[in-house]
């Protein structure tokens, strides 16, 4: 049974998501099971809209992304990203730094996202542009940049 505190709470990730209610529309739903009302996946109780805008450098603040190294690298991080779980929904890649908008699920933690499209790009970057290897130590810096969002705009 649905409480009317459960359907204001789903109503309100209703507006904030997108998902429109289907009980109106398919007549043998169960209109007492959220999970029919609001067309949620069997198994997949749970809504969520996680995004993080992640920043990080080369080592040095080199200015190495440019011309092929940076074509090369967004099919790496998108590669990758789809490897992960993870959907790229902006890339901005600058001569010395990169911008990613992505979204992902409660279970993948910024921080592996990070660790992860940094080592792999790292290693095959490295691997085709040996200019890679004699101007920098590693590739990228340790460190890097995570702000959560809920909202992606250009703004």
């Amino acid at each position: 049974m649905v409480t009317e505190q459960s359907r204001q709470y789903l109503d309100i990730i209703v507006e904030m998501t997108g998902l429109r209610p289907s009980a109106y529309e398919v007549k043998d739903v169960d209109k007492n099971d959220p999970l029919q009302i609001y067309d949620l996946p069997p198994g997949k109780p749970t809504l969520f809209n996680i995004g993080s805008h992640l920043i990080w450098c080369p080592k040095y603040r080199r200015k190495v992304l440019v011309g092929e190294v940076a074509e090369r690298l967004k099919e790496l991080l998108l590669q990758k990203a789809r490897e992960i779980g993870v959907e790229i929904a902006q890339m901005e890649v600058m001569p010395d730094h990169v911008h990613l908008f992505v979204k992902t699920t409660p279970t993948v933690s910024p921080h592996f996202i990070v660790h992860q499209l940094k080592g792999y790009t790292s290693r095959v970057l490295r691997e085709e542009f040996p200019s890679l290897k004699s101007r920098l130590p590693s590739l990228w810096t340790r460190s890097y940049y995570c702000e959560s969002v809920g909202h992606i705009s250009e703004e």
